[in-house]
């Protein structure tokens, strides 16, 4: 392409060339329009931009091709986590059901064995005042104790049950709490003699009387000194120990046994969970006494910890705040007596009937024909739905 300039101008342009080889030509021409014969040339070497090099198009064709696998291997991997998730959850959910059947057939084993429990105690301590017999009362000491363990056992997965399900509730009531907790502590002295065990009880606190469910820590200390009892050796030491912080009362059952590994630290308050402990025979259990402590403490809105060193011992820790009040949706029992109220509508009642039924202290057997003479008499009462 030739191209003439105006006199005086230097320069020329040449845009959007293609990349290749030029020969650049310039000629002059005098004022009186006569050309020069001398030429000069210019080689220009234009190169392709490396964005359209074959290099570039490989590199980009591989990185499309990258791209679309790993949306590939995304999606397969997000299906396969789905379908694991989905499998894992059915699994889980099958689990949970073999669970709460397992736990909804243990609880009806459990109300049906309650009751002949609690009546093979009864003629025991019958049987005690009735023989003289040091060996007897031994043996008759041997039945009480299994049967009461078996009770306990019973209880306890009854307890699990309510709450699994969310019935269990707290039944607060005054009391001096330093006392009670001192009185469960004496009823393993005698044991922890036997085995030669250093059992001490420490309370920095004289007396506090405060709201607690009683019930329910009997059932901590019992497990929480049970199973110091259980994993110490003859010879060792357990302490009981009471201190106040702030608004709660702190109480530790200390001990010299054989302590909890690092690993089992966080599992040791789950469910059904069980630590095996070389060279102790007599270290059975369920595996849901802890769980239960946990859970009781906590329904008192305290906390438990565990602090243990392997081979060195263990400390559980505990809390209850001093300052529990009894909610007003809770329905106290007085200690005498029991009241049911029955209120009056079309389907059962013509009239507001109150029934009081008295129950003494001690422990009283209505017999068949005690019983029906009763039903005949409030039977009038009730009408036919009842």
């Amino acid at each position: 392409k030739m191209l003439i300039v105006e006199t005086g101008e230097n320069y020329v342009y040449y845009s959007n060339l293609p990349p290749g080889k030029y020969t650049f030509w310039v000629k002059g021409i005098n004022p009186d329009g006569i050309w020069s014969d001398q030429v000069a040339s210019l080689d220009i070497l234009i190169k392709t931009p490396w964005w359209k090099t074959w290099w570039a198009y490989l590199l980009l064709l591989f990185t499309i091709c990258s791209i679309f696998y790993f949306l590939y291997k995304l999606t397969i991997n997000r299906l396969h986590l789905s379908n694991e998730l989905k499998m894992e959850k059915a699994e889980r959910g099958k689990i949970e059901e073999l669970d709460r059947i397992k736990m909804s057939f243990f609880t009806h084993i459990s109300h049906e064995l309650k009751t002949p429990l609690s009546l093979i105690l009864g003629p025991i301590e019958s049987l005690k005042e009735s023989l003289n017999n040091e060996r007897q009362h031994a043996q008759l000491d041997i039945m009480k104790q299994n049967a009461e363990r078996l009770l306990r056992l019973i209880n306890q997965i009854m307890d699990v049950r309510k709450i699994e399900n969310e019935k269990m509730t707290l039944s607060l009531k005054r009391g001096e709490f330093i006392s009670f907790v001192k009185k469960i502590f004496e009823r393993f002295t005698d044991y922890t003699n036997r085995r030669n065990i250093s059992y001490d009880f420490i309370s920095y606190v004289e007396t506090k009387d405060m709201f607690f469910d009683a019930d329910k820590i009997e059932k901590i200390l019992y497990n929480l000194i049970s199973n110091a009892i259980k994993y110490t050796p003859n010879g060792g030491r357990i302490q009981v120990l009471i201190n106040e912080r702030e608004r709660d009362l702190i109480v530790s059952v200390c001990d010299s046994g054989i302590g909890v590994a690092q690993e089992n630290k966080k599992q040791i308050f789950e469910n059904f969970y069980q630590v095996s402990a070389r060279g102790f025979d007599n270290t059975y259990g369920t595996g849901i006494g802890l769980y239960l402590t946990k859970e009781f403490v906590q329904l008192h809105g305290g906390e438990i910890t565990l602090n243990s060193q392997l081979g060195k011992g263990s400390e559980f820790e505990f809390t209850i705040p001093t300052n529990l009040l009894p909610s007003y949706t809770q329905t106290e029992t007085p200690e005498n007596f029991a009241e049911a109220e029955i209120d009056s509508s079309d389907h059962f009642l013509k009239y507001k009937v109150l029934i009081t039924l008295l129950i003494p202290l001690t422990a009283i057997a209505v017999s068949t024909a005690q019983t029906q003479k009763i039903v005949d008499h409030v039977n009038p009462f009730l009408g036919t739905d009842f």
